[in-house]
């Protein structure tokens, strides 16, 4: 059995294959049910992306109104607010806030 004789067993395969219909449904089944799970992972994570950012902004909204609060126009209401930075133990390289001198400042 040479190679002309592999060839021709190989093309007989192929033909059969390609009549054969049974089991073409578990293809369209399997390839509907993976883009139907992706479209499901991308609505769970755009979901939990909206949920997030929601809580972000919340938080961000409730630590500028507790920082507006703590500056309340007292004489000592930048000094307090330099020792609650202090205590809370940021490098003044990495710093948010800008310290300025102010006359304010004991």
């Amino acid at each position: 059995m040479g190679i002309l004789g592999i060839s021709r067993r190989i093309g007989r395969l192929g033909n059969r294959l390609a009549r054969d219909d049974g089991g073409a449904v578990l293809i369209y089944v399997s390839i509907a049910l993976t883009v139907f799970m992706g479209f499901a992972a991308l609505v769970i994570d755009g979901g939990r992306l909206f949920t997030l950012d929601t809580e972000m902004q919340s938080a961000a909204d409730a630590l500028a109104l507790a920082g507006a609060a703590e500056l309340d126009g007292n004489a000592d209401a930048i000094r307090r607010q330099h020792v609650q930075h202090d205590r809370i133990g940021y490098p003044d390289w990495q710093s948010p806030i800008v310290r300025r001198k102010s006359k304010y400042r004991a």
